[in-house]
């Protein structure tokens, strides 16, 4: 276990979160995240809307730090693992190395609610955090139909089985398992060839993987007028700004609204909801 030394408060490291005393908390709440403000009206004015977490009960105060490896292995092969590998996305901090969050109370009690001790807590960003938004309540969003996607959707607007398909069926469908995937430049080629040479076969998965190579070929077909290669094409469609993502500089004047997956790899402070609670009525949290 590694011990950190906050002002002669210690700290007990699990990873990236570390186990805070009551008085370390607020010396950092009141040191870092001076303009952390609670929203008296939900989402309302310039102040942030809340963030919550769930997590499991290892103390009501807890310091959230950049890990050093990636948070899970698995989420390599989703759709994370395609935007890391994107230069429009290369300003975006990285979720494989993020705390992820939401604004809305019951979404991640609903996604975490599998582990027993889970409890609900409230996210405090250190003052002009970076923080990626997402336009929906989930990144992932369902497996036919991404809600954060809907450029994506607009481009790739063809249907399989009366399904629509999403940003990873149609990488994977193409390309086959993600750990599979060479350098960058045999990606673009082996994905421009798919879509060019109508001998190559579907690969991958999904049931549909062949009615989803046809899909993009059709869409190819309609939008090449627009575009230098197939690639290009899904780039576009993957462009965070034209499908309504955003960077918030936590504590500025931009508004995170009621709905929303929010990630940072900034260091943030975690206090349990009970905890927040309490802290704000007897004003350690301040109101506005």
């Amino acid at each position: 276990m590694k011990v950190h030394n906050y002002n002669n408060f210690v700290l007990e490291n699990y990873t990236s979160r570390e186990i805070l005393t009551e008085d370390a908390f607020i010396h950092i709440l009141r040191t870092k995240c001076s303009k952390y403000r609670h929203t008296l009206s939900h989402g309302v004015g310039s102040n942030p809307t809340l963030l919550y977490r769930t997590s499991t009960n290892r103390g009501d105060y807890t310091l959230f730090t950049k890990p050093t490896s990636p948070r899970y292995v698995k989420i390599s092969g989703t759709l994370t693992g395609i935007i890391n590998r994107l230069k429009s996305w290369k300003d975006y901090p990285n979720r494989l190395f993020s705390l992820l969050a939401s604004t809305n109370s019951y979404y991640p009690k609903l996604i975490l609610s599998y582990e027993e001790s889970n409890s609900l807590n409230i996210v405090i960003p250190f003052d002009n955090s970076r923080i990626a938004v997402c336009p929906d309540v989930d990144f992932n969003s369902g497996n036919d139909y991404n809600t954060n996607f809907e450029y994506f959707n607009k481009i790739f607007d063809g249907k399989v089985n009366n399904k629509y398909v999403s940003p990873d069926m149609v990488m994977f469908s193409i390309l086959g398992s993600y750990h599979n995937w060479k350098s960058n430049n045999k990606i673009i080629n082996e994905y421009n060839n798919a879509i060019l040479d109508h001998s190559v076969k579907a690969v991958g998965n999904y049931f549909e993987r062949e009615g989803i190579l046809s899909m993009v070929r059709a869409c190819w077909d309609k939008h090449k007028g627009n575009y230098k290669s197939p690639f290009d094409m899904f780039i576009d469609g993957m462009d965070p700004d034209k499908n309504g993502f955003k960077i918030i500089k936590y504590g500025g004047d931009n508004r995170i609204f009621p709905n929303n997956e929010i990630w940072t790899t900034d260091n943030c402070l975690l206090i349990s909801k009970d905890k927040y609670d309490e802290f704000v009525e007897k004003g350690i949290i301040p109101s506005h």
